[in-house]
């Protein structure tokens, strides 16, 4: 025969919802007729959500507590009614993070909310609690944002926030957005920044940027989220920036141009980044891409040359990146197409148009003598080092 006490919402029994204070078996079972006294002092558990309740025993000897027609159970009634106290934690909800339990929630704590980022319950709003429940929480910040503390509790830490609920509280974590700037740089050159740590700044902060060139090299502008050719720029901390400082050579070669155009795979691959090669099948090898300051991967990009003859000149116009320092175009003129010999310019003319592409016109005189045919051929030849 099994006796138990319990707890239920209602004065009716209900197998889903009740709470089971005390239980034990009599055995042998009690001859007919018989009767026993029981005395049990019993604790009603403090994880119980708060409410009205009734108390009452129960006495089943089939083992089936659904069966509330045995006469000998005492029925719950109105006389026996119980009143579990309650408190109310306010969790208000803000930008930037939220508030989730550090251990497992007690039963019948179920306001909650999912966040979808991190697969965890996050409370929210008005939670009734049992009276002098123990809580662990945790402020759990989103992407971008770090917790600062609670404002209820200041001198409270980032770890576990212990609360004893013996009365109404209000609950508001505090959340600061991270703000950084990530600096870069492109070519020969460093970045100095003050403040040093540019990882997490204070809103608003004024940061101070300069760009100082290798030797050899020479700053030319700033990209991403500073758009300036100013070496010292000043960018205010509103928002998390990306900052690049590009710096270009002063003088260029040929090897040096290849590792601009092509990767560490490619540069050593002569199929590829040789000379006379001819990755973009424009009919211009790289040797002439690079002397004409186009792209070698690009077919669009063609090297353009024009010639012009006059009466007593010729000029041959084109386009070539004025870094160019181990080449130089020589005119070449000849009677027959067999041998040739090199002019000397009459005018030799630079038009920039940027820091890697400028205009250029080299003029030759033209002396027909007897009217012989004469012909005329732009050539680059290799600069002699000098020692």
């Amino acid at each position: 025969m099994k006796v138990s006490v319990l707890l239920a919402p209602s004065e009716y029994l209900d197998g889903s919802r009740n709470y089971t204070l005390f239980e034990t078996s009599l055995e042998p079972p009690l001859a007919k007729g018989g009767s026993i006294r029981i005395r049990q002092e019993v604790l009603v558990p403090r994880n119980l959500p708060a409410g009205d309740y009734h108390l009452g025993v129960f006495v089943d000897t089939t083992d089936v507590l659904a069966e509330l027609n045995e006469s000998n159970n005492l029925y719950f009634s109105p006389v026996s009614l119980i009143d579990i106290p309650h408190v109310t934690l306010t969790v208000n909800e803000v930008v930037g993070g939220s508030v989730v339990p550090g251990s497992t929630l007690p039963d019948g704590l179920t306001q909650s909310i999912e966040d979808a980022g991190g697969g965890f319950s996050a409370l929210a709003g008005n939670l009734e609690l049992p009276y002098n429940i123990q809580l662990n929480l945790v402020a759990k910040p989103m992407k971008n944002y770090v917790f600062a503390g609670w404002e209820e509790f200041a001198n409270q830490g980032e770890g576990l926030l212990n609360l004893n609920m013996t009365a109404d509280m209000t609950l508001t974590p505090i959340f600061r957005k991270v703000i950084s700037i990530s600096v870069q740089s492109q070519g020969g050159g460093r970045i100095q920044t003050s403040p040093l740590d540019l990882s997490d700044l204070t809103q608003n902060t004024e940061v101070s940027l300069e760009a100082v060139a290798d030797e050899g090299w020479t700053f030319l502008q700033w990209e991403g989220d500073l758009n300036s050719t100013e070496a010292l720029a000043t960018v205010q901390a509103n928002a998390s920036k990306q900052i690049k400082a590009v710096f270009r050579r002063n003088q260029l070669n040929f090897e040096d141009w290849k590792s601009e155009h092509f990767t560490v795979y490619e540069i050593p691959n002569a199929e590829v980044s040789g000379n006379a090669e001819d990755p973009d099948q424009d009919g211009f090898s790289n040797l002439y891409e690079y002397l004409l300051g186009t792209n070698p991967k690009d077919s669009e990009d063609k090297p353009s040359i024009k010639i012009h003859v006059g009466k007593n000149s010729v000029d041959f116009e084109f386009v070539t990146d004025p870094r160019v320092t181990d080449y130089e175009a020589v005119i070449y003129s000849s009677s027959d197409l067999k041998n040739w010999s090199s002019e000397t310019p009459i005018a030799d003319e630079t038009t920039p148009q940027s820091y890697d592409r400028a205009g250029r016109r080299i003029c030759a005189p033209v002396s027909l003598g007897n009217q012989t045919p004469l012909f005329f051929r732009l050539h680059f030849d290799p600069k002699t080092p000098t020692p």
